[in-house]
C-alpha cells in the first residue's frame, strides 16, 4: 500500500507529465493539492515525483 507522499507523487507526476509544470490546468491542480494536502507533503511528495520522473 504506497503512502500518501507516494500518492501525491503520483499525482504531481501525472500532473507535469500530463499539462505540464507551467500550464494554467498543471498551477490549477498543483494548488488544489496544496489546498488537500498543505506545502510540506507536497513539497516532499514534489522532490519524489521528479525524481520518479527523471528516472
Amino acid at each position: 500500500m504506497p503512502t500518501q507522499i507516494e500518492q501525491i507523487a503520483d499525482q504531481i507526476a501525472a500532473i507535469i507529465t500530463t499539462h505540464g509544470a507551467d500550464s494554467d490546468a498543471g498551477r490549477t491542480a498543483m494548488d488544489q493539492l496544496l489546498m488537500d494536502h498543505g506545502p510540506k507533503a507536497v513539497e516532499e511528495a514534489g522532490q519524489l515525483a521528479l525524481a520518479r520522473i527523471r528516472g
